[in-house]
C-alpha cells in the first residue's frame, strides 16, 4: 500500500510539475502567435503602403502620358489639316463675262455685265475681298495695272463658295476707269477690259488670290482672256 501510495504521490507530483511546467509553454506560444500575428499585420500594412504609393505615381504618370499623347495627336491633327488643305486647296477662277448686247454695248456711257466666279478646287473657299473695274485705254495693258492701290469695292460678295459651286457676280460703267492714252488715237483702237482679283482663304486660313483680265473682241463680241500674267495668275 505504502509503495502505491507513494507511487501515486510520485505521479501526482509528476503531473503536477508538467502542469506547472506546460502553463508557461502555453502563455508563451500565445504570446509568440500574437507577435507574428502582429509582425504580419505590419508587414501586410507595409507591403499595401508601398504598393498604394506607386500606384499613385502611376496615376500622375499616365495622366502625363495622356495629356503628352494627346498633345501629339493634336499636333498631328493640325499637320494633316494643313497637308491636307495643301493637297486638296480650293482654286477660284473666273469665266463666262458678257453683256446683254440687246440693251447695251461696252461703249455705251450707261452698260452693266455679269460673269461667274467657280471653285474648281477639292474644298470650300471663303472669299474676302473683291475688286473689278472696267478699264478704257488704247494699245497694250499698262506696267502697273490700273487698281494698283485702290481699296476693294467688293463686287463679288464676300460669301463661302464650296468645291464645284459658282456664284454671280456684277460690272457696271460705274467702276469705269480710263487710261492715260485713251485720247491718242494714234496709240491704237480702244480696248475695254474687264479686270481685277478676288482674295479667299481656305479652311485652315490660307490666304490666296485670283487676278484676272478679260478684254472685249469686237469682231468675236465676247471677252478673252488676257496673255499677261501680271494681269491674269492664281495664287
Amino acid at each position: 500500500m505504502a509503495s502505491y501510495a507513494g507511487m501515486g504521490s510520485g505521479y501526482k507530483s509528476s503531473h503536477s510539475s508538467q502542469e506547472h511546467y506546460s502553463a508557461p509553454n502555453q502563455s508563451s506560444r500565445k504570446q509568440d502567435g500574437q507577435a507574428a500575428e502582429e509582425y504580419g499585420y505590419r508587414s501586410q500594412r507595409d507591403n499595401l503602403n508601398w504598393p498604394e504609393w506607386i500606384q499613385a505615381g502611376s496615376g500622375v504618370v499616365i495622366v502625363l502620358l495622356t495629356f503628352a499623347l494627346a498633345c501629339v495627336g493634336y499636333l498631328q491633327w493640325g499637320v494633316y489639316r494643313q497637308t491636307y488643305a495643301a493637297t486638296h486647296r480650293p482654286r477660284l477662277r473666273v469665266r463666262n463675262f458678257y453683256i446683254d448686247l440687246k440693251t447695251a454695248r461696252i461703249t455705251d456711257p450707261v452698260f452693266t455685265g455679269q460673269f461667274y466666279v467657280v471653285n474648281i478646287g477639292d474644298s470650300a473657299a471663303k472669299i474676302t475681298d473683291s475688286h473689278v473695274i472696267v478699264f478704257w485705254d488704247r494699245g497694250e495693258l499698262p506696267m502697273k495695272r490700273p487698281f494698283e492701290g485702290d481699296d476693294p469695292n467688293r463686287q463679288v460678295s464676300p460669301v463661302p463658295v464650296e468645291a464645284g459651286v459658282s456664284i454671280p457676280a456684277t460690272f457696271d460703267s460705274g467702276q469705269t476707269v480710263q487710261g492715260d492714252k485713251l485720247m491718242d488715237e494714234s496709240a491704237g483702237p480702244v480696248s475695254h477690259s474687264i479686270m481685277g482679283y478676288i482674295d479667299y482663304v481656305d479652311r485652315v486660313g490660307t490666304r490666296r488670290r485670283t487676278a484676272f483680265c478679260r478684254t472685249y473682241d469686237d469682231k468675236r463680241e465676247r471677252f478673252v482672256r488676257t496673255d499677261n500674267e501680271d494681269y491674269e495668275h492664281e495664287e
